[in-house]
């Protein structure tokens, strides 16, 4: 073999292998790491509140305060999140991946109707900012992608699940929530599933854009604490949140 064949066949190879690791963005052993912003969009809602507690007087009274409410509305304020994940492919298809964001602050507006109560007047008293939270949710995706590696749009599919811890929580100085939780309040944390959808686009072999939805079904206990310290009232808050995320990811 002469010299000049030796070095057309060496060309031809590592063209070929740099064409072929070109071709194969999400291929199996790869990884794709990414960064990018999440805007939540919350569904809402709060059960009824009941209290318990050492004072059987204090309880009593904070249980006719509850009663009295009938339905309270809740909503949480859409917000933003900034995330970054790591997913690695097991196959050409399968993947798995952990998503971590930065915890947004995350307001929750109650609406109490109207009944006559003490703390409040016969009209629905709404407060914008009935409490707030700082709320980690690491999840981790089992995914499954569609087309082939050397593709360009990688639509997928994924379940996992989600770990919600909440930091932070504060309750507004006003009357009725001062009352039921003036020594302070907590949210419990729970595990939640999550499913999502969505597309990868591959610019070139190394970086690519995303986009998908995701939905978690989450819901945590409210508990509020009373200034004494004698009574707890709690109730069950979902949030539900709806999560679109946009991101730039770099394949390696």
């Amino acid at each position: 073999m002469n010299l000049n064949r030796s070095v057309s066949i060496a060309a031809i190879a590592i063209l070929s292998g740099l064409f072929a690791e070109s071709a194969m963005a999400q291929a199996a052993e790869n990884n794709l790491v990414t960064f990018g912003v999440s805007y939540l969009s919350f569904n809402s809602s709060v059960g009824g509140l009941n209290s318990t507690g050492s004072n059987p007087a204090e309880a009593g009274a904070f249980n006719a305060i509850n009663n009295s409410l009938g339905t309270t509305a809740a909503w949480a304020e859409n917000t933003e999140q900034v995330t970054f994940s790591l997913l690695h492919m097991f196959t050409d298809h399968v993947a798995g991946e952990v998503v971590l964001g930065v915890p947004p602050t995350v307001h929750v507006a109650l609406q109490i109707p109207g009944a006559g109560v003490a703390y409040q007047n016969t009209v629905p008293t709404q407060y914008p900012e009935g409490a707030s939270s700082k709320p980690w949710t690491p999840t981790l995706f089992l995914k499954y992608l569609f087309n082939d590696p050397k593709d360009k749009f990688r639509p997928y599919l994924g379940i996992g699940a989600s770990f919600a811890t909440f930091k932070n929580v504060t309750v507004q100085n006003v009357t009725l929530l001062e009352t039921l939780g003036g020594g302070g309040a907590q949210l419990s944390s729970s595990w939640n599933a999550v499913g999502t959808a969505g597309v990868i686009f591959n610019i070139n072999d190394r970086w690519s854009v995303m986009a998908s939805a995701s939905y978690m079904p989450l819901k945590t206990t409210a508990t509020f604490i009373s200034g004494s310290g004698a009574t707890t009232t709690s109730g069950v808050l979902k949030l539900d949140p709806t999560i679109c995320n946009i991101s730039a990811g770099y394949n390696f």
